[in-house]
């Protein structure tokens, strides 16, 4: 049994044994994370690489990755020690996945074209860095999932108006996927209507299981395939219970317990399948056309 009082007197002449206790020691406390990265990935090699793998190296504390040029995609994720992140100046930068990590704090600036950004499972509580993406549009997939948003503030300041910008989401997940979490009071407060997410007309899958939102199904973009709206045991009286019936009566949605598109993300298997013939603007069209046929006869006709 290794002595963290007086570690030193355990291997004080075993040179592999204090290696490996060196290794545990540094894993129990972590790793600076703004150290470990200038020694995996100096900055006087940063034009090199392409990517920047940093997943489950039990980073803690601040880290700022700045003037990378080449690096494309970064992994995070799983240093749940880490509590804040700046992104700066990654002109090539794609995707940045810190899930499970303990992020209270997300800067990002100047990095024109991320077209992913998995943030699920942290600590934020405003949405207010994403203002740093100085191109939206080409956001394609977020993933805001198991945070802490809008946890000071009233209901009517919780909507999804900040996300209509986005306008080539494919993916979007705000949904509370922890039991645990909520118990200690950390859960996304997202209230209302999905009538700001009308203009995203590339958007294909969307969760937004066990929260409030509650109502604007018939505003969604006839895009969307699959949709999750689960309310948990531990999350009853969600506000997204009440909206099951709506995604059901106006855009057939049913649940196919099958994934229905090669694309298709594998924890969207158990979603609501929204049926695009069934869509509102789908039948205001084909009345439209149907109406312009009668039309038609009835001039031939006289």
């Amino acid at each position: 049994m290794i002595n963290y009082e007086n570690p030193f007197s355990n291997f004080i002449e075993d040179k592999v044994g204090l290696l490996k206790w060196r290794r545990m020691w540094n894993k129990r406390l972590g790793y600076n994370a703004q150290e470990w990265l200038e020694q995996n990935y100096p900055q006087k090699q940063k034009v090199k690489f392409r990517i920047l793998f940093l997943r489950n190296k039990d980073l803690v504390g601040k880290l700022t990755i700045e003037g990378y040029e080449k690096v494309e995609s970064i992994h995070c994720e799983y240093n749940n020690k880490l509590e804040s992140v700046k992104l700066v100046n990654l002109p090539e930068l794609a995707s940045f996945n810190a899930n499970g990590c303990s992020l209270k704090n997300i800067i990002i600036k100047d990095c024109p074209k991320i077209t992913k950004l998995n943030l699920g499972n942290n600590l934020l509580e405003s949405t207010e860095f994403l203002k740093g993406l100085n191109h939206p549009e080409k956001l394609e997939y977020l993933y805001l999932h198991g945070n802490n948003f809008n946890n000071d503030k009233k209901k009517e300041e919780c909507g999804l108006g900040f996300l209509s910008k986005f306008v080539n989401l494919k993916l979007l997940c705000i949904d509370n996927p922890d039991k645990e979490r909520f118990k200690e009071g950390i859960y996304n407060r997202f209230y209302g209507s999905l009538e700001p997410l009308k203009k995203l007309d590339k958007l294909r899958w969307l969760n937004i299981s066990n929260t409030d939102i509650d109502l604007g199904a018939s505003f969604l973009p006839i895009s969307v395939r699959k949709i999750g709206c689960d309310v948990d045991n531990w999350r009853g009286g969600a506000g997204c219970s009440k909206i099951i019936d709506e995604l059901k009566e106006k855009l057939g949605a049913k649940k196919v317990f099958q994934q229905i598109e090669a694309e298709e993300p594998g924890f969207a298997k158990n979603w609501f399948v929204v049926e695009p013939h069934v869509n509102k603007a789908n039948v205001m069209i084909l009345q439209c056309a149907k109406l312009l046929l009668v039309f038609d006869v009835f001039k031939i006709i006289i």
